[in-house]
């Protein structure tokens, strides 16, 4: 960004490694994200091809996937935000 960083040599937040780290903590975490809903489409399509529903087990495995997605692509933002 263009602000600069309080108490910190660095004029803009572009230049400064932290911001780096920063936009590659996020990008991280939704590449993450993004390969468990991946696994979790293609479990789906399997189960489509298959013509077979998911075991409780598998229902509850692809609600804890849901559920990280959603935790990893929130915690992207914040970490975005809070920058």
């Amino acid at each position: 960004g263009k602000r600069g960083i309080p108490y910190s040599p660095y004029t803009k937040q572009a230049g400064a490694p932290v911001t780096h780290l920063t936009v590659g903590r996020a990008h991280t975490r939704i590449r993450a994200a993004g390969a468990v809903a991946d696994a979790a489409v293609a479990f789906l399509d399997r189960c489509e091809a298959e013509e077979k529903d998911p075991s409780a087990h598998e229902t509850l495995q692809l609600h804890a996937d849901v559920a990280c997605i959603w935790d990893a692509c929130a915690a992207a933002v914040e970490t975005l935000f809070a920058a």
